[in-house]
């Protein structure tokens, strides 16, 4: 059994922890989540909440935490809002990196929580944008030796963990948000365009959708051979056309207060809360460039198909305005 323990004016108090979910996907570093039910009178203590956690047949010492107050709320909570696996070395994908958010800001994401690992997002300028968050040196933040040589051993280790934690972060601030990893993932509608966010929303998740707390959207790869006539500084969207024609499932979009936990792929829901596949792609998908950093595969004949230059033409004069 694990417990929680407080402190409050003087008062020790001890509660059962129930483990929510287990995300041992890069073991021996994998995360768990578990949750307290935390005492009434919490909502009056200014600032920082200490909290301990406790497996008194386990561990020699309890586990100390704090639970720090959450952003202040929008007015009116964003519709779709990003979070990003925690990324590094940012200042060397500056434009790649600042057209991916320009991109997703058109087709209707209002906000990013964005976690680095190394100081970099402000070395990109993460920092001087409105609608980003940026929380830097996640290794450091955490105060954990154990973590922080997670992460040294594999970048990916503090993933399960960021994401759960930023959409966590999100409750009454989005209504929806996606687990876009990185910034070679662009969420793509050949069908609506720009508007296919906005259509995904009134045709799917606020209607069909209304007792779902997690959707997966499928996810095809996109590399081989650059566009002809593309530079090698164009958008990710006008470099690479063709992809393998493989659908698979790679990301979600949740509702944030209903999420128990997130990992690379997937997402669990609070208990009566569903979660479904949007098997839609021609109106929602990823178009992963997985050769944006450099080519994956020497068979670039696995890029064997090819998309017209219609259903991302209006992206690449988008961002050659913005850049401009």
């Amino acid at each position: 059994r694990v417990f929680c323990m407080s402190d409050i004016s003087g008062s020790f108090r001890v509660s059962p922890a129930f483990m929510t979910s287990g995300l041992l996907i890069h073991p021996p570093y994998g995360p768990s989540a578990w949750a307290c039910n935390l005492p009434h009178d919490v909502v009056d203590i200014q600032g920082d909440f200490p909290l301990q956690l406790l497996n008194p047949t386990l561990w020699d010492v309890p586990l100390s935490l704090k639970i720090s107050p959450t952003p202040a709320r929008p007015a009116e909570p964003y519709s779709f809002a990003v979070c990003p696996q925690p990324l590094y070395r940012l200042e060397s994908h500056r434009n790649t990196l600042l057209d991916w958010i320009s991109y997703h800001q058109k087709m209707g994401i209002e906000h990013w929580t964005i976690y680095d690992l190394d100081g970099s997002g402000v070395a990109a300028g993460l920092d001087k944008l409105q609608n980003v968050q940026l929380i830097s040196r996640l290794p450091e933040l955490l105060g954990s030796p154990r973590l922080v040589e997670g992460n040294a051993w594999n970048p990916i280790c503090l993933e399960a963990l960021a994401l759960s934690q930023c959409f966590w972060r999100y409750r009454g601030r989005a209504h929806w948000v996606f687990s876009l990893h990185s910034f070679d993932e662009f969420l793509v509608s050949a069908k609506h365009k720009s508007r296919g966010l906005r259509m995904i929303k009134q045709s799917f998740l606020d209607t069909l959708f209304a007792k779902t707390a997690v959707a997966r959207i499928p996810a095809v790869n996109y590399g081989g051979v650059v566009t002809q006539g593309s530079r090698i500084d164009s958008p990710l969207v006008e470099r690479f056309r063709r992809h393998t024609g493989k659908l698979y499932w790679h990301i979600v979009v949740a509702r944030p207060e209903h999420v128990l936990s997130v990992n690379t792929t997937s997402a669990w829901p609070a208990a009566t809360y569903k979660r479904l596949d949007l098997f839609q792609p021609d109106d929602l998908r990823v178009n992963h460039y997985i050769d944006a950093l450099g080519a994956r595969d020497n068979d670039v004949r696995i890029y064997r198909h090819q998309d017209p230059r219609l259903v991302l033409s209006w992206a690449t004069s988008w961002l050659e305005e913005q850049r401009a």
